[in-house]
């Protein structure tokens, strides 16, 4: 989908125009901009659009909206010129645990660590 919008330069200033129409708030994120993709994809008449009316799809894509911010988030922390190897073996180590964690509480139907989740869980 991704490449669809910004594999030419004209798909790119047509999609970010339908993005100011539309009154998006965010111009690139995928799973935030939706309802602008959606409208998109049919624009260009994609088949890709009934992906966005699939919500098992939407919520593996809200999933992965969260768990990749998480793991930014990781990937952050584990920089900087003051760390030791310690502390960055620390990071990741408390990272894996959580890991664990998040797929038991998931298992239990709990979204609470994963918001953009949790929220289209509740549409």
């Amino acid at each position: 989908m991704v490449n669809l919008t910004k594999k030419r330069p004209i798909q790119t200033r047509l999609f970010r125009e339908l993005c100011k129409e539309m009154g998006a708030d965010h111009k690139h994120l995928l799973f935030f901009l939706r309802e602008e993709v959606l409208a998109y994809l049919k624009k260009e008449d994609s088949d890709l659009a009934v992906l966005f009316g699939d919500k098992l799809w939407l919520a593996r894509l809200a999933y992965l909206v969260d768990i990749f911010r998480k793991l930014n988030e990781l990937n952050t922390s584990l920089q900087g010129k003051e760390s030791t190897i310690l502390e960055l073996e620390d990071g990741i180590k408390g990272f894996a645990a959580c890991l664990g964690s998040w797929q038991s509480q998931l298992k239990a139907g709990a979204y609470g660590m994963f918001p953009v989740l949790s929220a289209h869980m509740q549409l």
